[in-house]
């Protein structure tokens, strides 16, 4: 706070407070961001993210998780839509930012 030439220790308080206001914000937006994509996630497609991040390769997807192509195909294009991306990498890169999957395809 030095470095801002606040002399006053009020002034310093004021300013500090609001800083930690800003970030208690900011986290909290990240956290309803989180939610509410979380939320619009049924069992399946939390699979499929999940078998994405394991073996990648739709075919592999299909036959561990016992779907049509259509089915897959249909799940994969809303999530497209939901994280706002346009392809298989994206949904993935996603879903682990937003920790719905981590790292090695695990629940969260």
């Amino acid at each position: 706070m030095s470095t801002l030439n606040i002399d006053c220790l009020k002034e310093e308080s004021v300013i500090l407070w609001k800083i930690a206001d800003y970030i208690e914000k900011c986290l909290w937006h990240m956290h309803e961001k989180d939610d509410y994509l979380s939320s619009k996630l049924d069992h399946l497609d939390r699979l499929i993210l999940s078998a994405m991040a394991c073996k990648y390769e739709r075919k592999i997807v299909l036959k561990e998780i016992g779907i049509s192509e259509r089915t897959l195909r249909r799940h994969i294009e809303k999530l497209y839509e939901l994280f706002d991306v346009n392809n298989d990498l994206g949904i993935v890169m996603k879903a682990i930012n937003n920790k719905i999957i981590d790292t090695y395809g695990n629940l969260l």
